[in-house]
């Protein structure tokens, strides 16, 4: 008979409250079917809301809560996580998602039964209803570029390796040290690449998660995402980077006009948007590169789902 896995689920934490108490009866609901789960580890980072009250209110032994005292932000909390654990799996997830439905964990879990070499999983993400105008544009266009992610590598790409949900296997997690210069989630993907692993996107486990719902919040995610990626050149090979970052661009204009049929006004709205973005950065130099990239302050609106 094939041993289970067991499985440990860290998540980083910052302010949380609005979702933090749902994810982890989602999370305490989950089907174990090919998996044990041992342990949930949330760490607080240095919040000043009620999300350390909420977590141990939580008082199984499944539950345990780190705490902070002052911010040291999510690529040094993973650090903290990996050296608290100790089982096949470490599945990250955010604070602010929640798991589509109770098989969630045993789908992000299911390739490294198939695949020994597999190091990561990424797990699928699906919009929220939109609550405005704005954040309707922003869902048309992640719907959209999902589309041109999930036909390259049959969705096993840097763009589907997000920090929204990932399992990692042992031999992984115990090796990777995060840096807090650049995405977590495409370092970790690099990492992964260059160290003899594998990705594997599931499209079967997915997370629940909701947009920026004004430009303000928009506009931090997309500088956020721009400097991280600009980044990785300080611990990747250029090449490495370019290769994998490129889109056929058959691919994309395919994808592009499919989208557009079904939704011309948001996805030429969101051309628009980006086009803005990208000049105000190149007239304001809106991303300083002295700040902790890790720190930078996440959109209130998506935490609240």
């Amino acid at each position: 008979m094939r041993k289970k896995l067991t499985v440990t689920i860290g998540i980083p934490a910052y302010n949380e409250e609005a979702n933090i108490g749902k994810l982890l009866r989602a999370l305490l609901a989950q089907k174990q079917g090919n998996f044990v789960l041992k342990k949930i580890i949330v760490v607080s980072d240095g919040g000043t809301d009620k999300t350390d009250n909420i977590v141990t209110s939580f008082n199984g032994r499944l539950v345990k809560l780190l705490r902070n005292t002052k911010r040291i932000g999510q690529p040094n909390v993973q650090n903290l996580i990996t050296k608290k654990v100790n089982t096949d799996v470490l599945v990250l997830i955010n604070a602010d998602v929640l798991p589509r439905n109770k098989n969630f964990l045993a789908e992000i879990i299911r390739p490294f039964y198939l695949d020994s070499k597999v190091g990561i999983v990424g797990a699928d993400t699906l919009s929220t209803k939109p609550r405005t105008f704005f954040e309707k544009i922003i869902i048309t266009a992640r719907e959209f570029k999902k589309s041109v992610y999930k036909e390259i590598n049959y969705g096993s790409n840097v763009y589907l390796c997000h920090g929204r949900a990932r399992a990692l296997s042992k031999k992984l997690y115990k090796k990777i040290d995060w840096p807090d210069d650049c995405a977590e989630d495409a370092y970790s993907y690099f990492y992964s690449l260059t160290n003899g692993f594998r990705f594997k996107f599931s499209s079967e486990a997915a997370v629940i998660f909701r947009s920026p719902s004004d430009l303000s919040g928009h506009k931090r995610q997309h500088d956020r995402f721009l400097e991280g990626k600009n980044n990785l050149i300080l611990h990747f090979d250029e090449d490495l980077l370019k290769q994998e970052y490129q889109i056929p661009s058959y691919l994309f204009m395919q994808q592009f006009l499919i989208n557009l049929v079904s939704n011309p006004f948001s996805l030429i709205l969101y051309s628009v948007i980006t086009l803005f973005l990208e000049i105000s950065r190149l007239i304001n130099n809106s991303v300083d590169k002295k700040i902790n990239y890790s720190l930078w302050q996440v959109s209130a609106s998506s935490k609240k789902l």
